[in-house]
């Protein structure tokens, strides 16, 4: 059959499931005539990264484009004006009227971006005010203003990483009286004070401006004791969390008392917890199966994805993960436990033959959730292994 006699509704099907299966495929298929590209222009420019003058020339040459854009992100380096209206054209980026999701961050990391200086303020004025935007990601960036999302009314998804406020006073007015419900929330670096500012911003009616008690996925960077403290506070503000996600770099983070305290635990079904050991003195490890014990008998968990990282092997005890096997092999204790995932990143490991070595670790430590008929039980070790970073708790697959 000629490729021309094939009906447009049977090839947008086409381009959808190949979309998710190959891209450059989808782009193959853009340069048979001009009815396949506009299909395949919406996949091919559906997520655009602007990486210095890269997409952002591309948005200026064929500004058609930007129609097609739903996903952006804008990689903005801070000491520069590489995002001025003449040298991009800030009228290329108006024209972008569907966007869902927005990642707004700084190239260079460091020094961080001054919200107020951004060159591309307008513009992203402007995109706070499309319906259809529901996801937000800032990342280094401070003199934030909470204010700026009034707007963004839809908003569903909102996540940070290194985000400053003007001042760490506690209690922010916003002059407005709409509230954001979030369904989903990430604090990333440096979020304890970021955090509480969030938590206490009120509107002038006395309602808080950021809602949480609807969110379903949860995700937290915990790296002190005050980390510990906020992230307790924010946990007990949710009602109906589903995913929760946790990055803790600190010992004494009383997992089992927020979780047992919290209306959320009746609704929690995927836990997250990644450790990574950043003191030499230090072991993560410690501890977690006396927490693991302690959490309600009632809950409702159905998966648990434990991620370890160390990178002094000498501080790793080993033996401490034959009681995490007696734990999760008592099914009073996890009536709805499906799914058990370990894995651990290890640095300098004494072994010539690693994969002896790992393979042992299991056998030895592992032997009834190994032969568990009931849960599935997944053990991974290497010097790589799945690990979650700022972008990867916000999961906004830029």
């Amino acid at each position: 059959m000629p490729i021309d006699t094939v009906p447009l509704d049977v090839f947008e099907i086409i381009i959808e499931i190949l979309a998710n299966l190959h891209l450059p495929s989808v782009k193959a298929c853009s340069l048979v005539n001009h009815s396949f590209r506009s299909v395949c222009s919406r996949h091919i420019f559906d997520t655009i990264a602007v990486h210095r003058f890269n997409m952002a020339i591309l948005l200026f040459d064929t500004p058609e484009i930007a129609r097609y854009i739903r996903h952006l992100s804008l990689d903005i380096k801070a000491e520069t004006h590489h995002f001025d209206g003449r040298s991009l054209g800030l009228e290329v980026f108006e024209r972008i009227t569907g966007l869902r999701s927005l990642k707004i961050h700084n190239f260079d990391h460091y020094p961080f971006l001054v919200w107020d200086q951004i060159p591309l303020r307008p513009v992203l004025s402007r995109f706070f005010h499309l319906a259809s935007l529901t996801r937000i990601f800032v990342c280094n960036v401070k003199d934030f203003v909470l204010a700026d999302f009034i707007p963004c009314t839809n908003l569903e998804d909102f996540g940070f990483s290194s985000l400053e406020f003007t001042t760490d006073h506690p209690t922010e007015i916003i002059p407005s009286v709409t509230r954001l419900m979030l369904r989903k929330f990430s604090a990333g670096l440096i979020c304890p004070s970021v955090v509480a500012h969030i938590l206490a911003a009120k509107c002038t009616d006395d309602k808080h401006f950021i809602d949480v008690s609807l969110l379903t996925d949860l995700s937290a960077n915990i790296a002190s004791p005050y980390d510990a403290r906020t992230f307790i506070t924010l946990l007990n503000r949710c009602q109906q969390v589903r995913d929760l996600k946790l990055k803790v770099s600190s010992r004494g983070v009383a997992l089992a008392d927020a979780l047992n305290h919290n209306l959320s635990l009746k609704t929690l079904k995927d836990v997250y917890i990644y450790f990574e050991d950043c003191d030499r003195g230090n072991d993560l490890f410690y501890g977690l199966v006396d927490e693991l014990q302690q959490i309600n008998s009632e809950n409702a968990i159905e998966s648990l994805h434990i991620f370890i990282y160390s990178r002094w092997f000498r501080i790793f005890k080993p033996q401490r993960w034959s009681r995490l096997d007696n734990t999760f092999s008592q099914t009073d204790q996890w009536p709805n436990l499906r799914k058990v995932l370990f894995s651990i990143a290890l640095w300098d490991v004494p072994y010539n033959d690693y994969a002896a070595y790992i393979a042992n670790l299991q056998q030895t430590y592992f032997p009834r959730l190994s032969r568990s008929t009931s849960l599935m039980f997944e053990f991974n070790a290497g010097e790589e292994v799945p690990w979650i970073n700022a972008d990867m708790l916000w999961s906004m697959s830029l």
